[in-house]
């Protein structure tokens, strides 16, 4: 199976030494190295697509042994404003690039797997980290002011489907993603794509106060890729994704069950001990030389 992995550095000024959601920027690619060279123990092929500067620092600099680079992210947005865009691009744009579809997986860059994911997780039609139940928060209080604005036509007629739903708006957490099913990636591409690009995103960003586009339409990308793709697996397959967790919300539970060992450092970025434990476990398992040049590039002892 192939593992596919996007890095976009337009969000975060296309510098990462600028300030970032890490506490500790070069913790980042201690966990993607980590990450990736799992990947490749249990077997599987990993995919990097990046602009040039990614390129440049993973690759070039880092060696991080990705087994494909794709360097297309660098125009992946018609305009600036999404900060999913350069992973959404890996897994539709992207993925159809490689060829023949093929059954893949899709990691944030701090996700991973300390054992290998189980077979039947491999071959689940639509399977995400985990589910996060949006009622009465505000990704719900966006769909609605979504469906207000917009008449129930392509492409917003997905909105209008999910506050039709009697279970009520809800996403698939996208830390981990594994699609076997082809129609959904097509109806994924083909809707993510025509949403980004709509006249009805740029005018919420010219109406935002916020200077940067990224930091301004923040949670409208739950929308465009978490609420977008499970309502089309509730559309054409009639079901919600399968889950690697079995928890609802955005924080995952200090005593969550985790016998497949996958981890996703999303809400933890900032809590230094825990990211201090990470890096160490990563530095015992990865190469020495992806240690070292890690640590030159952020002047690290």
């Amino acid at each position: 199976m192939r593992v596919i992995y996007a890095f976009y550095s337009k969000p975060f000024g296309g510098n990462i030494k600028n300030k970032t959601h890490w506490v500790e920027q070069h913790i980042e690619f201690f966990v993607l190295a980590y990450s990736v060279m799992k990947c490749k123990e249990f077997g599987f092929e990993t995919v990097l697509f990046c602009d040039k500067y990614g390129k440049e620092l993973i690759i070039d600099t880092f060696q991080i042994p990705f087994d494909i680079v794709k360097v297309e992210l660098d125009f992946c947005e018609v305009k600036l404003k999404w900060w999913a865009s350069g992973k959404i691009y890996a897994y539709t744009k992207g993925i159809k690039s490689l060829g023949k579809f093929k059954p893949f997986m899709m990691l944030d860059n701090d996700a991973g797997w300390h054992k290998k994911p189980p077979k039947h997780y491999l071959e689940s039609k639509y399977r995400c980290q985990s589910i996060h139940i949006d009622t009465n928060t505000e990704w719900e209080r966006l769909v609605l002011r979504v469906v207000r604005d917009n008449p129930n036509v392509y492409p917003f007629d997905i909105y209008h489907d999910m506050v039709n739903q009697r279970q009520g708006i809800k996403g698939g957490n996208a830390g981990v993603v594994i699609i076997n099913d082809e129609r959904l990636l097509d109806e994924f591409n083909r809707y993510t794509w025509d949403l980004m690009e709509h006249p009805y995103f740029d005018k919420i960003l010219s109406e935002s106060k916020e200077l940067n586009p990224y930091r301004a339409m923040n949670k409208w990308n739950v929308l465009i890729e978490e609420n977008l793709l499970l309502q089309l697996s509730r559309r054409l397959n009639n079901q919600l994704p399968e889950t690697v967790h079995e928890f609802t919300g955005f924080a995952t539970p200090l005593d969550n069950h985790n016998p497949t060992g996958f981890f996703h450092i999303w809400g933890s970025k900032k809590n230094i001990k825990y990211l201090k434990t990470f890096e160490d476990l990563a530095v015992s398992y990865i190469p020495i030389h992806i240690t070292k040049g890690i640590r030159e590039f952020f002047k690290l002892r």
